[in-house]
């Protein structure tokens, strides 16, 4: 009998998540969807072409909606400025926060997660602190 095996990256890092406690949301080829305890929800982001780079990413959408387009711009500057282990832009409804790595040992998964997502966190905290400033 043949066993078959699942070798797509999504079935690996699904697979890591649940050995780190981590709950999935939902698997993509091309992504994993995690929440931690508190029940934030994050994506592992990765690429089947380039096999070592990934992403951990964080949204939140609904409280810039009646922000000026050129504040969102000079606080997602701010931010990007100051914060350089995380990526932060605005899409079309919310606001991103990406932590990415080149993971070549998968044992530093953990790692790169729980140091990861603090630090989208203080990030969302100083977009916030800034769009809230008066000039």
């Amino acid at each position: 009998m043949v066993e078959l095996r699942d070798s797509r990256l999504s079935s690996k890092y699904e697979s890591l998540l649940l050995s780190l406690n981590y709950k999935i949301s939902s698997v993509e080829d091309d992504a994993v969807y995690f929440h931690d305890k508190e029940g934030f929800i994050y994506r592992l982001v990765f690429d089947e072409k380039t096999p070592t780079y990934i992403a951990v990413v964080f949204g939140i959408s609904g409280f810039v909606d009646d922000i000026d387009p050129m504040r969102r711009f000079n606080a997602v500057q701010y931010v990007n400025e100051n914060i350089k282990c995380v990526k932060v832009y605005f899409d079309d409804e919310s606001a991103q926060f990406s932590c990415e790595q080149f993971l070549y040992d998968v044992s530093n998964l953990q790692d790169f997660i729980e140091d990861s997502i603090p630090a989208m966190h203080v990030a969302l905290k100083e977009l916030v602190k800034v769009l809230r400033s008066d000039d």
